[in-house]
Formats: structure tokens, C-alpha cells, sequence
């Protein structure tokens, strides 16, 4: 893990000197993150309620075999 480590700060990619770009897709992917997180939020809140039982898997795969 060192060698890798010390590879990667001896030369950096050309990229990695632009901390305008850097800070940019970091930014860009924390606000994806949060975006994702109240998606999320916003479908569980739809989510069917707890006292409602799933279907059985069994009873699921045998109705998907008939014709």
C-alpha cells in the first residue's frame, strides 16, 4: 500500500493539479449524494405500512408458471 501511495503523491495526474476542477466534482458529488439520500427518503415514505404482510416467495414463483 505504500509504494502505491507514494507513487500517486510523487506524480500526480495532471488533472489532480486543477483543485478548481477537483473541488468541482467533489461539490458536484456531494450534492448528488444528498439528492440521492432524499430520493431515497421520499420513497420509503410511500413505502406500504407495516401491519400490510408481503407475499409469500413461493406463492409468487408458482403464479409466474402458469399458462
Amino acid at each position: 500500500m505504500a509504494i502505491v501511495t507514494n507513487y500517486v503523491t510523487a506524480q500526480p495526474p495532471k488533472w489532480a493539479e486543477n483543485t478548481v476542477l477537483v473541488w468541482s466534482v467533489f461539490g458536484a458529488l456531494a450534492i448528488v449524494s444528498l439528492g440521492l439520500m432524499f430520493w431515497e427518503r421520499r420513497l420509503a415514505a410511500g413505502a406500504p405500512e407495516a401491519g400490510v404482510r408481503p407475499a409469500p416467495l413461493g406463492r409468487i414463483a408458482v403464479g409466474g408458471h402458469s399458462t
